[in-house]
């Protein structure tokens, strides 16, 4: 029994001694960090000229560098893609023949909802998806999903400003003047025109049973109950909601890619040389300062053991 109890009190005074020595290495690390701070800030006031001087030649330099080189713009548009334009349009990135552009990014924007009402092809391929486990709300780059998409965001990135505004439009001639594209869209036109008078005509029709309600028949339909009537609504917004997508169609279908909301000129999001340039010459002057006092150290190290 004495031999297990003092076995448990030298596991406990070991199990103590531990921990005191875990908190004082603990301790002495913050301290350390707080050393190595003061000494970084005790450093930069003695050299406080030395990194003034850093910071005004560093903004001098990138200010004439910056000014001395065409500025990057960006010129961002939602496109609509008719007549299986999209496609061709991923296949354009990056190979215009436009002097000016240095890239080109086009990304869909991702509508779900949207996509499977504009056809039911679309839905039965959304669903075929689906079932095979594709995750269609996370885009990835360079898969054959984003050429489903109806809108896309076309960014193209140019030297200087686009003072004409005329990039987006020039960038998309290829395509938009392309023979083939410009007979598809006539027919397609027309076509939705059909079918538009189509839609206005059944709207009639169903307002004309409105005005007759008071009446029990009509000469084409019987209406002699509330869920009747509930349908008969239900069918007219259906209708007004088609007549609605038709005409946002016709006014995109003018051109194969259509440009329906467009941005000139926009800051590409770069660091200003003026502030980058000051950064790297301070980041420099440091660590050849650390560098040296290492060498004086490492070189006092050695002469005292030789």
């Amino acid at each position: 029994m004495n031999t297990d109890q003092n076995k448990n009190t030298e596991n406990n005074v070991n199990q103590e001694i531990d921990l005191v020595y875990l908190f004082r290495k603990i301790g002495d690390f913050f301290k350390n960090i707080q050393f190595g701070i003061y000494r970084f800030i005790s450093f930069s006031i003695k050299k406080i000229i030395w990194i003034a001087g850093i910071i005004i030649l560093g903004v001098g330099l990138g200010y004439f560098a910056q000014n001395s080189r065409p500025q990057t713009y960006k010129h961002v548009a939602v496109v609509a893609t008719n007549f299986d334009t999209a496609e061709l349009l991923y296949e354009m990135v990056n190979q215009s023949s436009i002097a000016n552009i240095e890239k080109v990014e086009v990304s869909p924007r991702i509508d779900l909802f949207n996509l499977a009402v504009e056809d039911e092809k679309n839905l039965r391929t959304l669903e075929f998806l689906n079932k095979a486990g594709m995750n269609l709300t996370k885009y990835k780059k360079g898969s054959k999903e984003e050429k489903l998409y109806r809108y896309h965001e076309l960014k193209i990135y140019t030297k200087g400003k686009d003072e004409q505004q005329k990039v987006i439009e020039a960038y998309l001639d290829p395509i938009n003047k392309n023979p083939y594209y410009i007979n598809r869209q006539k027919v397609e036109y027309k076509n939705n025109l059909a079918k538009r008078d189509e839609l206005l005509k059944s709207i009639e029709g169903i307002n004309k049973i409105f005005n007759q309600f008071d009446v029990q028949k009509t000469a084409q339909v019987e209406v002699n109950s509330f869920d009747k009537m509930d349908e008969l609504v239900k069918s007219k917004n259906l209708l007004l909601k088609q007549l609605n997508q038709l005409d946002v169609e016709l006014t995109e279908q003018s051109k194969a890619v259509y440009p329906t909301i467009s941005a000139y000129n926009l800051s590409d999001g770069k660091y200003s040389l003026m502030v980058t340039y000051p950064l790297i010459g301070l980041l420099l002057f440091y660590i050849l300062f650390w560098f040296y006092n290492w060498y004086i150290s490492i070189k006092k190290e050695y002469q005292s053991v030789k």
